[in-house]
């Protein structure tokens, strides 16, 4: 069993928040996440191999894209489950209605588009 120095955890969780903050990409478990900016919005892959597409739940809530998947194999004499929970935050105004989602070869695509009269906030004129 591997034993984890408290101070190399924390040093990894901020990191996760860093790069969930700034885009980019990061490994929690055995799942890799991308986020990018593009010209629309944002879009996140997901490396989920293994799983079928109906065995995903994807949700966007409160600015937090959340993706759970559960695998479940019985055999004969034993069953496995491989479940996995991640989510991203994303800072901008999302059109939930417009949220699009795909998953081939294994990898999640979501996009997310975004509001463009809101460009990285609302200016606020001070009298």
């Amino acid at each position: 069993m591997k034993q984890t120095i408290p101070f190399d955890e924390m040093d990894r969780l901020f990191e996760s928040m860093r790069r969930s903050m700034l885009g980019g990409s990061w490994m929690a478990g055995d799942t890799n996440l991308r986020l990018e900016a593009t010209d629309d919005g944002y879009l996140v892959h997901a490396d989920l191999p293994g799983f079928e597409s109906d065995e995903l739940d994807v949700r966007f809530d409160d600015g937090v894209l959340t993706i759970d998947a559960v695998h479940e194999v019985e055999d004969d004499d034993r069953s496995r489950s491989r479940r996995i929970h991640e989510s991203v935050r994303v800072g901008a105004d999302v059109h939930i209605e417009e949220i699009e989602a795909e998953y081939h070869n294994g990898v999640l695509e979501v996009r997310l588009p975004v509001d463009e009269a809101h460009d990285g906030g609302h200016r606020i004129d001070v009298n």
